[in-house]
């Protein structure tokens, strides 16, 4: 029986007249492995929960990173970062985005819901050189007091800093806060509450989302009792005036751009994202699914969705129910796009701490014309094809 399934897993193949010896043994050969991890992955790629989550890109890796929970009974973990090489396998490091010291102090609730990118400001300064006035002869020219005349030449030069940016809420508070770090995994600075329900002229305000398209080109996205609403996002930054470096400044707010309204209130806890096209996506919760919509601009419009909810991206399905939490598209060099959302197992909502149980998953999609290609049911177990960077 154990041979039998080794064999199960060889690709075998005729050759034709090539056995000489008539005992059969030059007539396979051997043609590679079928095992499922050659082509596939397993989903969920991340258990027992990673609730609120939020995927980050960074230039070497994926680092993922969920809202507080208790994997273990009495376990507390603010905000668990877990990492992956191929966005399929995921280890966890055993390190939070907050420990107990730099903890948000404004909060009262419990972080539920997470969102980092990375964020990438640039802005231009004017540079100063000196270039000494010869002669024809190439020797220096002389003022009329004997020192060496001098050219100023102002030219215009880019400066860059980048920098990780959180923006969570939670499940009391009614408030986004903004955090920020050097690395994707943290651990995060808190910077405080940038936006609260009270100066929309909303009741409820959660599930922030951000996204950087591009240099000085950054988004965050929210839900409130009257709807989903995008803006720009600008941080601040400091030019060094002697060595014109420039940083960011970790220690103010970042400044909003006008708030415009994308979607009703039934289209929640958006996510955006860029098609190789340069269509512009964005995906909600609607009614235990997610839905997505089309724009020609960040801040939309979005077709309808301030009336109806879009088109069917995921659905529940075979053990999973109420997929949730884009927490990030991602392109992949094979032609498909992969998102990473939470999902619910049916029979297992609760993990024993009594915190909501839900899975990372994983799933290949494709695009064409602005329009997903069809609709993703929530399938567990092996799921092709594998990512590729």
């Amino acid at each position: 029986m154990a041979a039998a399934g080794v064999l199960s897993t060889l690709q075998i193949g005729l050759t034709g007249c090539t056995d000489m010896d008539g005992d059969g043994i030059d007539s396979i050969e051997w043609a590679g492995s079928t095992n499922p991890e050659s082509t596939s992955y397993r989903n969920p790629v991340w258990e027992p929960s990673l609730e609120g989550g939020t995927v980050v890109v960074t230039p070497t890796n994926f680092v993922a990173i969920g809202g507080e929970t208790q994997w273990a009974v009495g376990v507390d973990y603010c905000c668990p970062t877990i990492l992956s090489t191929n966005m399929m396998q995921w280890t966890t490091n055993q390190q939070n985005a907050f420990s107990a010291a730099n903890r948000p102090a404004w909060i009262t609730g419990r972080i539920n819901s997470v969102s980092a990118d990375y964020i990438t400001e640039t802005t231009k300064v004017t540079v100063v050189t000196e270039k000494p006035v010869l002669d024809e002869d190439g020797e220096p020219v002389l003022d009329e007091e004997g020192n060496p005349k001098v050219d100023k030449v102002s030219t215009e030069e880019d400066r860059t800093a980048s920098r990780y940016f959180m923006v969570y809420s939670t499940d009391k508070d009614n408030a986004i806060g903004v955090a920020s770090a050097a690395n994707a995994q943290g651990p995060y600075v808190d910077h405080g509450c940038l936006l609260t329900a009270s100066d929309l002229g909303a009741t409820t305000l959660a599930d922030p989302f951000i996204v950087a398209y591009d240099k000085d080109d950054i988004y965050i996205g929210y839900t409130t009792n009257e709807g989903s609403y995008v803006r720009k996002i600008e941080f601040p930054f400091t030019v060094n005036a002697t060595s014109l470096a420039m940083s960011i400044n970790t220690t103010g707010l970042p400044t909003l751009g006008d708030a415009v309204k994308v979607s009703s209130a039934s289209f929640s806890n958006i996510a955006l994202f860029r098609d190789a096209d340069g269509n512009y996506m964005i995906f909600g919760d609607v009614n235990g699914g997610v839905n997505y919509a089309v724009a020609s601009a960040p801040t939309g419009p979005y077709g309808s969705l301030l009336t109806s909810n879009g088109d069917t991206f995921i659905e529940g399905g075979n053990g999973y129910e109420n997929p949730c939490n884009v927490m990030r598209v991602v392109a992949s060099s094979n032609g498909n796009y992969y998102v990473a959302y939470n999902a619910t197992k049916t029979d297992t909502p609760t993990m024993p701490s009594g915190y909501v149980r839900q899975p990372m998953m994983l799933n290949p999609f494709k695009i064409s014309g602005g329009k997903v290609s069809s609709a993703i049911t929530v399938n567990p177990g092996w799921t092709a094809p594998r990512f590729a960077k």
